[in-house]
């Protein structure tokens, strides 16, 4: 009777115990999808998916374009051959009939080319731009093999892949380029690794202060710390070197991307350290009145600036 008690209890607890682990499973599958509105049906989709290459920082490129993009997001899904992508924008033009072409180019090398009328791709509110009028394009772009044929496999992984989206704008009445903005791609591998290497050489550093400090208290006369002091690492030239790799980057010249990114690892050294409420303070004293700070000497254009992009997920 003990034994068919002890049965009946351990069944239980057993049953207990699937019950619970399928349903911590349900919530972790259900965690890993969310749900997607697309041209207005919902889908299901991974939370965890990423894009093969997507577009980072953008900025104008021609100078004084006459149509302002404010947002300009771009992705390339390899596992299903898509790119998705959001442009938003305004102008001042009263009027006007324009063409849009859309290049990527990686190394220097133009890897996808496509011009179009945004009247034929159902992109309303740029047939015709009209002042007042917002600018929003979205959608996706099935692609196929050819069309990516210019994109070899290491760009996928590379780190600090050196890439730009560039989205031109024509009008159609002057064939003038009326607009240019060009976005950094990325594959989201990169050298600057922030938190592993500045916390590392902050270690390195402060072993360097305290070496310095207890060289300098060692010893009974001068020249016995001068001894001790020649064998051990010395903060000012630890900072020396920090300030060396740092600001050797900080030349005005066209560095490789890779570089760029190992020396972002060595910014705090030069007393350039990111912080958010810091960077809203600075942008909120800008104002969007004051110029694109996109543009390289920009001049009060009226125009709202170009904003940060962030990833495109889907």
């Amino acid at each position: 009777m003990y034994r068919q008690g002890f049965a009946l209890r351990s069944l239980a607890v057993y049953l207990l115990l699937l019950l619970l682990l399928a349903s911590s499973t349900a919530a972790d599958e259900d965690d890993k999808w969310v749900v997607g509105v697309v041209n207005g049906k919902k889908w299901k989709i991974r939370d965890d998916r990423q894009p093969s290459l997507y577009t980072a920082d953008y900025g104008d490129c021609l100078g004084e374009s006459a149509i302002n993009v404010t947002r300009f997001d771009a992705a390339y899904y390899k596992d299903n051959m898509t790119i998705i992508f959001h442009l938003e924008g305004e102008t001042g033009l009263r009027r006007e009939d324009i063409m849009m072409n859309i290049g990527v180019y990686a190394y220097g090398e133009s890897r996808f080319d496509i011009t179009f009328d945004p009247c034929n791709v159902n992109i309303n509110s740029a047939c015709p731009v009209k002042a007042g009028v917002h600018i929003e394009a979205a959608g996706i772009i099935p692609i196929n093999q050819n069309d990516t044929a210019g994109i070899p496999e290491i760009a996928l992984s590379i780190p600090d892949f050196e890439g730009q989206a560039i989205l031109r704008l024509f009008s159609n009445s002057t064939q003038n380029e009326i607009g240019c903005f060009a976005a950094q791609i990325t594959n989201g591998y990169t050298f600057q690794q922030k938190s592993a290497a500045s916390s590392t050489l902050g270690v390195f550093t402060l072993l360097a202060i305290l070496s310095s400090f207890a060289t300098a208290a060692y010893g009974s006369d001068i020249a016995d710390m001068r001894k001790h002091y020649a064998h051990s690492p010395s903060v000012s030239v630890v900072f020396a070197v920090w300030h060396h790799i740092f600001y050797t980057g900080a030349l005005s010249m066209n560095w490789p991307s890779v570089l760029v990114g190992f020396w972002s690892n060595y910014a705090w050294a030069g007393g350039m350290i990111y912080t958010e409420p810091m960077q809203n303070m600075i942008n909120g004293f800008i104002g969007s009145n004051k110029g694109n700070t996109s543009q390289v000497g920009a001049r009060g254009s009226h125009t709202p600036m170009s904003k940060r992009n962030i990833k495109v997920r889907i």
